[in-house]
């Protein structure tokens, strides 16, 4: 099993002064995410960003479905805030009210 060491809560300019060593995981003040891999440092989140934003695109869930101006039925889905949701109230219309969705999973155990 690899050891895995953790560095919290550094300020950006801070990182550069930590050797490199396989196994290191840091995480910035300001929500940056590395990680060191043999000989590398990589930084996590620009690369998580691009597949993120690849998902919601394949997905289908960049754009919204939702229109105030639509009525929907029970079962109906719309895509609400890059997430789906199925219809659970007959003749909803009108602003989002989220007791009338409800969350359909993408991925289920």
């Amino acid at each position: 099993m690899a050891k895995v060491k953790f560095i919290r809560r550094l300020a950006k300019n801070e990182i550069d002064d930590i050797d490199i060593a396989d196994g290191n995981f840091i995480i910035t003040k300001d929500g940056g995410l590395y990680t060191d891999y043999g000989e590398d440092r990589i930084d996590l989140i620009p690369s998580f960003k691009a597949e993120f934003e690849n998902l919601i695109k394949s997905l289908g869930l960049e754009t919204n479905t939702y229109s105030s101006s639509s009525t929907y039925n029970v079962g109906d889905l719309v895509v609400y805030n890059h997430t789906i949701y199925e219809c659970n109230t007959a003749n909803t219309t009108g602003t989002w009210d989220s007791s009338k969705w409800t969350l359909v999973p993408i991925i289920t155990n």
